[in-house]
């Protein structure tokens, strides 16, 4: 989702009502609601409208960066957008000229739908996500997979049967090592070094092991849904059960 349509998500999936975001960040209601609709033409000046998302963001508990890329991204399709639609309309192609700028708008759209990552469990795209990841781990009898990232380990006997190594051949050079173990339904989107985010959806029992060069960030829907080893040593979420998490591993100079 982009920015406002995944706000929205989130804030109605925590039933928390408009009025209230509103009154907690000291904005009107309106205000939120051109930005929630992605009204570019009627929401502040850029750098306002950044404040407005990263304090919406905290309002409701999702990362306020995260939002802010989100903004950015939908901000440059529409302006780049805005700029082909007036070369359109003076050229005078009006016609054929603007059904490839809505093409071209899509497909953008969709590529850059691909490529955000999704640190948060809502709506039916988790679904498919989650769908997508098991057919990929029924279909490989040796249980390793690579769902557009690193690779997922299942535990249940009739795929882990022969499994052999966790780690493919390219990964046997990585200095960082992680396993995770799931104990609840749980989601957690994953970046290896810079690699893009994978997003895996996880059920009670499921396995992963991921290996890397330099780190690990991971976003975890709830922080009592996993138990994580990296390196061999356990790591402490530091979140409330139930509220989601951020760590980045190794942890910076300064972290708890």
């Amino acid at each position: 989702m982009s920015f406002g349509r995944y706000l929205k998500a989130v804030r109605e999936h925590q039933d928390i009502s408009l009025e209230s975001v509103a009154a907690e960040i000291r904005i009107s209601p309106r205000q939120l609601t051109w930005i929630e609709a992605e009204d570019h033409a009627r929401m502040p000046a850029e750098v306002y409208t950044r404040g407005i998302l990263r304090a919406y963001a905290v309002a409701i508990g999702v990362a306020p960066e995260d939002i802010v890329e989100r903004y950015r991204i939908h901000r440059a399709v529409h302006e780049q957008s805005a700029r082909q639609e007036s070369e359109i309309l003076t050229s005078g192609q009006k016609t054929v000229s603007r059904m490839l700028l809505a093409l071209g708008a899509l497909a953008v759209i969709m590529a850059l739908t691909l490529f955000v990552y999704d640190p948060g469990e809502h709506g039916s795209a988790d679904s498919r996500a989650s769908q997508e990841t098991r057919e990929k781990v029924s279909a490989q009898a040796g249980g390793k997979v690579r769902a557009d990232g690193p690779p997922l380990l299942p535990t249940n006997s009739a795929q882990a049967a022969g499994a052999g190594e966790v780690f493919p051949e390219d990964d046997q050079g990585a200095r960082q090592r992680l396993s995770i173990d799931a104990v609840s339904d749980v989601t957690v989107n994953i970046r290896v070094d810079e690699a893009p985010y994978t997003k895996y959806r996880l059920d009670p029992s499921d396995h992963m092991e991921l290996a890397a060069q330099s780190r690990f960030h991971i976003f975890i829907s709830d922080s009592a849904g996993i138990r994580l080893h990296f390196n061999g040593q356990p790591v402490e979420i530091a979140s409330e059960p139930g509220h989601s998490a951020e760590l980045m591993l190794p942890q910076q100079s300064g972290e708890n």
